[in-house]
């Protein structure tokens, strides 16, 4: 009779006690990374530290190893292990709650989305996965769990299923359709067992991609469609008209991101024409990420803070850097414009002119000897060749395609107005005329009417 009184009393305590508080709590399972921590952990779930360490019977001093099960709170109602994947182009929060079968009002809490339709291409987004994947960011290649069939005209539901050998009510219940008749053509489904990737685009676009996600402030995009045949293309990134060319089978346009963009989002429309008529429509917000610039703090002559002087000066460069020309006279990396690699100022900076007022540096300063030659970035046509108050004796070359250089605070100008040049051609002489505190070599790149990073130009092959 003692024995069986200690096993109630025990039984009793570990009822009062409970069990661990990771296994009260309610909610989907994290299962930790190398490289993780708790603060990051808390951070990238949107959840307090201090929720986090409760929830799991942690303090802030608690040491976590990869693999060990954490449960997240304040997501009552979801379950499963959490992940992240990124937003691809294309893909819309209908069409993410099919690729991972997890239900949209599941994808809007996780995530704290308030809004279905502020989804961004290019950001992160909290997802439920597998029990047996657990994986911390599934590859892109694995991220879908379904083929896709896409819906063609005047073929009903039942053939199209019928055709692929599946059940049409497995396709509705996959797809989260109340009716076959909701269905239209062009739309595409999912068919579970494939690895094939889902993605929204009309007819005639059979594919959009871009060099990189998300855009980033002072960075050159590129953007590239592959259409039907005998259709052709138009379209905008944020406020920029895009020019779109035929290259190697599809069209492509490249757009600077300006350095004093908005972060955020900027919207992408994509227009399709045949003989002149429209035909589809393609648009998205893609995730814009603020740029890593330094400040700088600097003395001039005040008479060159004139706010006039500068707005005429750039109003008549942005002119002259406005029209779009073919061909394209450039192929493969930019040459630096003078013999140093030195750089005294990043492109993007933001500076303070003596003490108060400030201002954006729309390039990239190079350290120079007074006099030093002063060579064409790239081949092209000379479309600029003078004096101006900020940038000095400067030139400007048309490289085609939107892309021009400009090469400012030049002692001597050796080229003029409609000469071609070609890379690595002296085109004048350093110096230290216009807004500069000695001798220096400010080079500009500007893609479709953008100021931007000149470097990366130095480094990265466009197109």
């Amino acid at each position: 009779m003692r024995s069986l009184r200690w096993v109630s009393l025990l039984v009793l305590l570990a009822l009062l006690w409970g069990p661990p508080a990771a296994a009260q709590s309610q909610g989907p399972v994290y299962i930790v990374q190398p490289g993780d921590n708790l603060s990051l952990i808390a951070r990238t779930f949107g959840v307090a530290l201090s929720d986090l360490l409760s929830a799991n019977s942690l303090t802030p001093t608690s040491v976590i190893q990869p693999g060990e099960r954490l449960v997240i709170p304040g997501f009552e109602g979801v379950r499963g292990v959490l992940s992240t994947t990124p937003v691809q182009l294309g893909e819309s929060l209908d069409i993410l709650s099919r690729e991972y079968q997890v239900p949209t009002q599941a994808l809007l809490a996780l995530n704290h989305v308030a809004n279905p339709d502020r989804i961004y291409a290019g950001e992160t987004l909290v997802i439920t996965v597998p029990e047996e994947t657990g994986e911390s960011t599934p590859p892109a290649s694995s991220a879908v769990h379904g083929q896709t069939l896409e819906l063609t005209q005047g073929i009903p539901l039942l053939a199209a299923a019928a055709s692929q050998g599946v059940s049409p009510w497995s396709l509705m219940i996959t797809n989260g359709l109340a009716s076959p008749a909701l269905q239209f053509s062009g739309q595409q489904l999912v068919l579970l067992g494939g690895n094939l990737p889902l993605r929204s685009w009309p007819w005639p676009i059979e594919n959009v991609r871009l060099r990189d996600l998300p855009l980033v402030q002072g960075s050159t995009e590129e953007i590239y469609a592959q259409l039907a045949s005998g259709a052709s293309l138009e379209g905008s990134l944020g406020s920029s008209v895009m020019h779109f060319v035929q290259f190697q089978g599809q069209w492509i346009a490249l757009q600077g991101i300006s350095a004093v963009a908005d972060t955020g989002s900027d919207p992408l429309q994509l227009a399709v024409s045949e003989s002149g008529k429209p035909v589809g429509l393609f648009a998205q917000d893609l995730l814009l990420a603020a740029g890593n610039f330094v400040t700088e703090t600097l003395s001039v002559n005040p008479e060159l803070l004139d706010s006039s002087v500068n707005s005429q000066e750039s109003q008549e460069m942005a002119q002259v850097a406005a029209p779009f020309t073919s061909p394209r006279y450039w192929n493969g990396l930019f040459k630096y414009p003078v013999s140093s690699h030195v750089v005294n100022a990043p492109s993007g900076a933001r500076r303070i002119f003596n003490g108060t007022t400030p201002s954006i540096h729309s390039g990239v300063d190079f350290a120079v000897q007074m006099g030093e030659p002063v060579h064409a970035a790239a081949p092209g046509r000379v479309v600029f060749a003078g004096a101006l108050p900020i940038c000095g004796n400067a030139t400007m070359i048309d490289h085609g395609w939107g892309v021009y250089t400009r090469y400012c605070h030049q002692s001597e100008i050796e080229v003029q107005v409609g000469e071609e040049v070609q890379a690595g051609q002296v085109i004048g002489r350093a110096g230290a005329t216009g807004r500069v505190t000695g001798p220096n070599m400010h080079w500009e790149v500007w893609v479709n009417g953008v100021q931007v990073n000149g470097l990366e130009w130095l480094s990265t092959e466009f197109p």
